[in-house]
């Protein structure tokens, strides 16, 4: 059950919310949300708290920093078993990119609003051993030309 508010934040949490209804194994994880805007966090916590989610940590700032390794181990954070990306028009940061490859999730969660970047950003995280597993293209915006897409990558 998502917030009725327009942030980034909200599809984060309602997805995790899904993911801990039907999958138990994800469940129990402690789950780390790292949001950039001001609002993202606050809007995060309400949602995890509406959706019955526990453990949720959550860190304000830019992913390509606080995805670093070395940043986690500063916050005693664990290595992700899973990460959700929804990265700007122009794709994930070089850092970004770099910081997936060291921590090798087992699975990673990409939503794009712009096929060129993910194209770019999907091929290196093939060329980094993932494998493409699902795609599913979302319309947001009928009668328009935008697509999302959502691309399941795994291990």
């Amino acid at each position: 059950r998502p917030l009725p508010t327009r942030t980034p934040a909200r599809p984060f949490c309602s997805a995790l919310a899904r993911a801990s209804a039907t999958d138990e194994s994800e469940s129990s994880k402690p789950t780390t949300f790292s949001g950039e805007t001001p609002r993202s966090g606050p809007a995060a916590r309400a949602n995890a708290e509406q959706n019955g989610l526990a453990g949720v940590r959550f860190v304000a700032g830019d992913l390509a920093l606080t995805l670093a390794p070395e940043q986690l181990a500063l916050r005693s954070l664990p290595r992700p078993a899973v990460c959700v990306v929804d990265p700007p028009r122009a794709g994930l940061h070089a850092r970004v990119l770099d910081s997936l490859r060291l921590l090798e999730p087992a699975r990673i969660v990409y939503v794009s609003c712009n096929p060129r970047s993910a194209v770019q950003d999907i091929g290196a995280l093939l060329a980094a051993g993932y494998r493409l597993a699902a795609v599913q293209p979302v319309d947001l915006f009928p009668h328009t030309p935008h697509l999302e897409c959502v691309f399941q990558l795994v291990r």
